[in-house]
């Protein structure tokens, strides 16, 4: 029989299993709320890691694109990463697949798992309204055999934020630091993707040096390379000294 204990206005149970799904390119935000959270209420958890790793698939697959940019994305880097189609194909970044949900469902039929809740709200983006339509607050998945249950669907973020301060539950410090400049969309999620809106402003303010390793794997140019072929361009053609100009 469990026995649950009471935590902060709720209960926790901690022989509950936790599935952390680690893609190994999570915000450190992340990891250090995953530590606190599993240290502070005893959590089981049950730590997964990628069946391929992110970066071998960003290579074989492409990076992950916008849902209404797959085709557009496709047709520009299709001479770069071929199968890139694995996206279109299955309507979601083949990185998501490879490296959180084959994972995750592995660990879950490993440990017996029938059922999971998730955090997923309508109001976060337009394709989850649709999903909410479709769905509801609980369906079955057909595919993965398993109870998908979402009990926060319909809340609002004020909702959220009244139950989460009148409860005291913890909250990921990376949310504050990215309600500054996220314009309302703020989306915690692996650190280098490139498949929702405005991961650019994002990235390139949490890290900007793999913002720049990102972009020239897409192949972008930035305004640094044209200041350092300036910069080489001057050298080339400066006299030793200012003397030689007199």
């Amino acid at each position: 029989m469990q026995h649950s204990r009471p935590v902060d206005g709720f209960e926790v149970q901690p022989e509950r299993e936790v599935i952390f799904c680690d893609t190994t390119v999570l915000h450190p935000e992340d990891y250090e709320f995953k530590e606190r959270l599993k240290k502070e209420w005893s959590l089981n958890i049950i730590e997964t890691k990628p069946v391929k790793p992110f970066w071998q698939v960003w290579k074989e697959y492409g990076p992950p694109t916008i849902r209404r940019q797959y085709y557009q994305s496709y047709a520009k880097f299709k001479g770069l990463w071929k199968r890139h189609t694995f996206q279109e194909k299955t309507g979601k970044p083949a990185c998501c697949w490879f490296c959180k949900d084959k994972p995750f469902l592995l660990a879950a039929r490993k440990h017996g798992v029938k059922a999971v809740l998730t955090g997923l709200r309508c109001t976060e983006s337009r394709a989850r309204m649709y999903f909410a339509a479709d769905y509801g607050q609980k369906h079955f998945t057909k595919r993965y055999k398993i109870w998908k249950l979402n009990p926060i669907l319909f809340w609002t973020s004020r909702q959220l934020d009244e139950f989460t301060a009148e409860n005291e539950i913890p909250v990921n410090s990376l949310y504050s630091k990215l309600s500054h400049f996220a314009k309302g969309k703020v989306r915690n999620g692996c650190l280098p993707c490139t498949g929702h809106l405005g991961w650019e402003e994002q990235l390139s303010r949490l890290n900007p040096n793999l913002y720049r390793f990102v972009q020239k794997l897409l192949g972008q140019t930035l305004i640094e390379d044209y200041v350092d072929v300036e910069d080489e361009a001057a050298d080339a053609c400066a006299p030793a000294s200012f003397e030689e100009w007199f």
